[in-house]
């Protein structure tokens, strides 16, 4: 992933931090985890992402906002 930043939301702890490490050890930098929808969102703001992995249900609800936000950005995203 050659430093690429991934951001990483996922709501359950034992998979997001499974995630994270995939990430890390492919050679990506992991932006996150987040748990909640507005903590993604946040992180998107920060702007720099280059792809995504995320839950569809975070702990605030549904993804969608997030997702249309990277689409928007044209950020590749894995659900």
């Amino acid at each position: 992933l050659r430093r690429a930043r991934v951001l990483v939301a996922e709501d359950e702890p034992v998979i997001a931090l499974d995630l994270a490490s995939a990430v890390e050890e492919a050679g990506g930098c992991v932006v996150g985890p987040a748990a909640s929808v507005q903590q993604a969102l946040r992180l998107v703001a920060a702007d720099g992402i280059c792809a995504a992995i995320l839950d569809v249900d975070l702990l605030d609800g549904d993804v969608g906002p997030v997702i249309e936000e990277l689409v928007r950005r044209s950020v590749p995203v894995i659900i």
